[in-house]
């Protein structure tokens, strides 16, 4: 990492300094701490504290409160790791693929089978005990329904009476994003003219055929939104084109098929790829081919057990493979569809048969459950839809105008609900799935994009309406990407440094920022955490990089926090609310290690995939001792899953809350806050923490902006050349202790990464040997 001065307007650290003067401490032999690879000594770019402003004689600390030190991968070093494994997967990925069709050939198990809507379901795994796994796709409204259009700059949609756009004064469209994109319906028709300037490019060898469905999801997340003028009948005139307007309209999108997709992905995340859309599903319970009712279940089961279940299959795209993938590749956050299973089905017994065989050859009578999903619609997700550490997204229809309260957010008919098998809440969040054709901005029900004419050829025009959950993903994911755009405009130094935006952060942004839906407060199984809000979730990021008295110099980080728990190590700091009208609100995300698999063939097997449980607590103000259980403490909202009696009136009851040990989020609400004091947040941890620590994230809103003190507080000696150094720290920022001989330097790292969990840290240092005297100062870093 290039090292800045003090003095430049978008330094990537400053520091704060105090000296210590010693003769002869040093211990005999006692050598001096190493510096951390590859750093220059640093200007002197700050001043001096004085040495009598600290107490150099204290007593000592106790152990347990000295700050851990943290090895945090650079740049340079993820970039080759995720490399090597993207090269693992591809030299293996042709013998994997050819195992495959041998299986399935002894198994008489067709690679492909036609769908419907003449896209093909594609063979792409088997479980050992030989059920086949199919993928299939799921089947400019959406930007309004979520505000994105808030963000676009005024005036860019021109043909479309009464848009109104650029409320924000943002001017975002994705410009320098690149999203990636991975769809098995082919490849994506990038000549089409709203991919203007070649920005979605297929990088798999541009798989046969062109596929509308990737064409379409590319549209939803890039499409440029040009004029296009086009009968739609009895003479009425239309500029489809602009209503056919992506999210993100000038983001570049790298689409790929599911072939490789291990290994791509790894390659992606490898050159700092951040978002990624997933806009289809593993085939589960029921389908309509267009003449009959086909069964994706087992042979012998009454119920899919596929259903909110989680997969360990080598498929590449099952949640347990996910999981691992997302803990990989701590950067690249990954949003996936719900699925569009909910009450699919005959509704009753019917003749019907087995997905295995298309040519309806052998009629099935077995008794099974005949719509998809529980009473209610209930434990309908798709199994890829069920990892912990993705972004889930379930269907509503458009909202004309946007948000205007809960009641506004319909679900769409289809759209999958949770709970997940071991009641985890899914999906996260909701956006535009189903079109309505209302209101002033969307009179037709235009999604946008690609569509065949009569004669069945490939024309550059739009669609009127093609529904599904496929269109929810990938307008989540183009609202994330203008939050990415606004930190790079904001932070143009952390595009490529060492610390990049969390994945975590991302899906936490999107789940803390969205609007309430459903009929009670927090959240629910049908829409999770509420309507995905993308001016909201723009306006957060940019107030968190923006807000203190100088935000150049890194800020106090008053919204967005991503912190770091280390065995026995708690996070803790005080917030102060805004006013006792807007409630204080914390959300923590964290990317959690891979669960075990769940036995394929098992149904409802309710085995926790949590590993790491973290919890999030607020206590009010003057609390002294921190009861996790206290009636007086704030805790997260909890779900009843209901895992054994299944109700659906359980299931739909409000959210209360409590001690979470299920959910890798957890949101925090205090309403109607008191301003007389501090509340403290602590995000602490259940039993130990698999691989040693975690990183999590935390997401605020209704706190002041703290002010930040930064300056060294005491310097102990705890004698034999060793000091305690304190000093006033921001949580969630990083630090690294410098040393000199001399007090206007050189200085130098003498730590590795010290990432704050408190706003007073302490750390333990050793003067190199032979000092007669050495000279100490903070840095921070992020």
């Amino acid at each position: 990492m290039m090292k800045r001065s003090i003095l430049s307007t978008r330094a990537g650290r400053f520091v704060a300094a105090a000296a210590w003067c010693c003769v002869s401490c040093l211990p005999a032999g006692a050598q001096p701490a190493s510096p951390a690879p590859n750093q220059q000594p640093a200007a002197v770019t700050a001043p001096i504290a004085q040495p009598e402003t600290v107490d150099k004689n204290a007593g000592h600390f106790d152990p347990a409160l000295l700050a851990r030190p943290a090895r945090i991968e650079t740049p340079q070093e993820r970039s080759e790791r995720l490399r090597a494994s993207a090269a693992v997967y591809f030299a293996t990925a042709a013998q994997k693929r050819a195992e495959l069709h041998r299986r399935a050939q002894a198994l008489g198990i067709p690679l492909e089978i036609s769908r419907a809507n003449g896209e093909p379901s594609r063979l792409f795994d088997i479980t050992p005990e030989g059920e086949a796994l199919y993928v299939s796709p799921n089947n400019i409204a959406a930007a309004d329904t979520i505000k994105g259009d808030n963000l676009w700059p005024a005036g860019s949609v021109t043909a479309i009476p009464n848009w109104i756009t650029g409320e924000t004064g943002d001017n975002l469209s994705g410009n320098g994003q690149t999203i990636g994109l991975w769809d098995p319906s082919g490849s994506v028709l990038t000549t089409h003219e709203q991919f203007q300037g070649g920005r979605v490019t297929q990088l798999d060898g541009n798989p046969s055929p062109v596929g509308f469905h990737a064409t379409w999801v590319a549209g939803t997340l890039t499409s440029a939104g040009i004029d296009d003028f086009v009968d739609i009948g009895g003479g009425n005139i239309l500029n489809v084109g602009n209503h056919s307007r992506g999210i993100a309209y000038a983001a570049n999108v790298s689409a790929y098929d599911l072939a490789d997709i291990s290994g791509e992905r790894d390659l992606e995340a490898s050159q700092g790829m951040k978002l990624a859309c997933h806009p289809y599903a593993l085939n589960a319970g029921w389908s309509f081919d267009g003449t009959a009712w086909l069964w994706w279940g087992t042979g012998a089961s009454q119920e899919d057990w596929k259903f909110g279940a989680y997969l360990g299959v080598n498929s590449g795209i099952a949640p347990r493979e996910l999981d691992s993938a997302s803990y990989s590749e701590p950067n690249l956050l990954e949003v996936y569809s719900a699925g569009d299973d909910r009450n699919d089905g005959p509704g009753g017994p019917t003749t019907y048969f087995l997905s295995t065989d298309p040519n309806h050859t052998n009629p099935q009578t077995a008794t099974r459950d005949w719509n998809d999903g529980d009473a209610g619609g209930y434990d309908s997700l798709n199994p890829v839809a069920c990892a912990k550490d993705i972004l889930t997204v379930g269907g509503t229809y458009d909202i004309a105008g946007g948000y205007s309260g809960p009641s506004s957010v319909v679900t769409s008919p289809f759209s999958s609900m949770g709970p997940t098998d071991d009641g985890r809440i899914k999906p996260d969040v909701v956006a535009a799935a189903l079109r309505t054709g209302t209101g002033a901005k969307n009179p037709n029900g235009f999604v946008g994009f690609l569509t065949t004419d009569a004669a069945g050829d490939l024309t550059y025009r739009s669609s009127l309406n093609t529904i599904g959950n496929s269109f929810a993903a990938p307008t989540v994911c183009g609202g994330l990407a203008l939050a990415l755009q606004r930190r790079d405009q904001q932070r143009p130094e952390w595009i490529n440094n060492g610390y990049p935006i969390r994945s975590s952060t991302l899906r936490g942004l999107a789940i803390h920022t969205a609007d309430e839906a459903g009929p009670a407060a927090g959240p629910d199984y049908q829409f999770g955490y509420g309507l995905f809000d993308a001016t909201a979730a723009v306006t957060l990021m940019d107030q968190d990089i923006t807000s203190g008295a100088n935000p150049a110099f890194n800020g106090p980080k008053p919204f967005i926090k991503e912190v770091l728990l280390q065995p026995t190590k708690i996070v803790q700091f005080n917030l102060h609310a805004t006013s006792t009208s807007i409630p204080l609100k914390a959300t923590i995300c964290w990317t959690d290690p891979a669960g075990p698999a769940q036995t394929s063939g098992s149904v409802d097997q309710t085995t926790k995939r949590l590993v790491n449980d973290v919890d999030l607590r607020i206590y009010p103000p003057g609390t002294t001792v921190f009861n996790p259980s206290a009636s007086s403490t704030f805790k997260p909202w909890i779900l009843n899953p209901d895992l054994v009696g299944k109700s659906a009136t359980v299931r739909a009851q409000p959210a209360s809350t409590g001690d979470d040990s299920v959910n890798n989020v957890e949101q925090v609400v205090v309403n109607n806050p008191s301003t007389s004091g501090d509340y403290i947040v602590q995000v602490t941890f259940k039993g130990s923490l698999s691989g040693g620590e975690q990183w999590v994230s935390v997401l605020l809103s209704g706190n002041t902006v703290p002010a930040v003190d930064f300056r060294i507080t005491n310097i102990a000696n705890q004698g034999n050349g060793n000091f305690v150094i304190t000093w006033n720290s921001v949580v969630g920022a990083i630090y690294r202790i410098q040393g000199s001989a001399n007090v206007i330097g050189p200085y130098t790292d003498m730590t590795p990464d010290i990432p704050a969990n408190l706003e007073s840290m302490s750390y333990l240092v050793t003067a190199p040997n032979g000092s007669s005297q050495f000279f100490w100062r903070i840095a921070r870093y992020y």
